[in-house]
């Protein structure tokens, strides 16, 4: 089993936007290579892999149904389970699909700095060497055509405790980063309540535990603060000049950050003018303009020096641009 395949088969759940081809044209594709993923690490370990969950519109799932039917699968109850994102939310099966995404774990990253051979491990150190990943998922229906919603996803956060082999303390309070995917939408005042505001009831698993040892205790629970975005990735197909504008309210998008197939190259400058001579950040927070292939790990840190990257990135393709290469 590759490396490739082996982080394919932890892939627990696709979500998809809304209903445009560009957003889904290779789903079937995917969820083939999860799927097929999935069953050779069963094989494996002798476990029965779980279909992969995929969260989308209803035309994208039908689009899903049909070719990989037609792709020769007898069945594609054991490929995916396919939800829409109201679904997900009110339906006779919506506590059973928020435990195949919150409920999913996976290895406790190691700590840099760890070096311990599994042997050595007892029992008790193997079994709190996996962590939940997802502490609450929303779909928050936006602006743009039938069925388009963005994404409001808290991730939990291994402590150093736990990435250091030690479990988690009594003490120590859980981590979280909060990612918000806008999909194509307008600006959107309904996302912007999204962000701000808490988990619905029944969507946030570590909530119902609290008010489940606070009724025994006799307590009422506390309301749990609403997370604070950690990462805004926001789509926006145009330029933000008066041709973009126009085409953006026309085509219920928003202007500058997404890169489309209609321009070439997006900078910086294309999206604040010209940053100031000395290179800082003109805004009181971090932010960057991305680019086909990028990568960055999801720390705070990293995130922090976006706006350095978008430069570097910059100069290197005006460099390329200049070569002729």
């Amino acid at each position: 089993m590759t490396d490739f395949d082996a982080q394919l088969s932890s892939v627990n759940f696709v979500w998809i936007s809304h209903a445009h081809l560009d957003h889904y044209g290779d789903l079937p594709i995917v969820v083939q290579a999860i799927a097929s993923a999935k069953r050779e690490l069963g094989r494996i370990t002798r476990r029965p892999s779980k279909p992969v969950l995929v969260v989308a519109p209803s035309k994208v799932l039908k689009y899903l149904d049909v070719l990989l039917r037609r792709s020769g699968s007898s069945t594609n109850d054991d490929v995916y389970a396919g939800v829409t994102h109201r679904e997900f939310r009110q339906s006779p099966f919506a506590g059973h699909l928020r435990a195949l995404v919150f409920d999913h774990a996976l290895p406790v990253p190691p700590h840099p700095r760890r070096d311990v051979r599994q042997s050595d491990k007892t029992e008790r150190e193997i079994a709190t060497e996996y962590y939940r990943p997802f502490a609450s998922l929303r779909n928050v229906e936006v602006e743009h055509c039938r069925e388009a919603f963005a994404l409001v996803l808290e991730l939990n956060v291994p402590s150093e405790n736990e990435r250091s082999g030690g479990g988690t303390r009594s003490d120590e309070r859980p981590s979280s980063f909060v990612l918000c995917f806008s999909g194509d939408t307008r600006p959107s005042d309904n996302l912007i309540r999204g962000c701000l505001s808490r988990p619905p009831d029944g969507t946030d698993p570590r909530a119902r535990r609290q008010n489940r040892h606070c009724r025994r205790q006799g307590d009422a629970p506390p309301p749990p603060p609403p997370p604070r975005v950690s990462l805004l990735i926001h789509e926006a197909t145009f330029l933000d000049d008066p041709h973009g504008r126009t085409d953006a309210v026309k085509k219920r998008h928003s202007t500058v950050t997404h890169f489309s197939q209609r321009y070439r190259r997006v900078s910086v400058e294309d999206v604040v003018g010209r940053p100031p001579d000395d290179g800082r950040n003109p805004h009181p927070f971090g932010w960057g303009v991305a680019s086909d292939g990028m990568m960055l790990p999801l720390t705070r840190r990293a995130l922090s020096k976006l706006f350095g990257l978008s430069r570097c990135v910059d100069a290197l393709t005006t460099s390329s641009r200049s070569e002729g290469t």
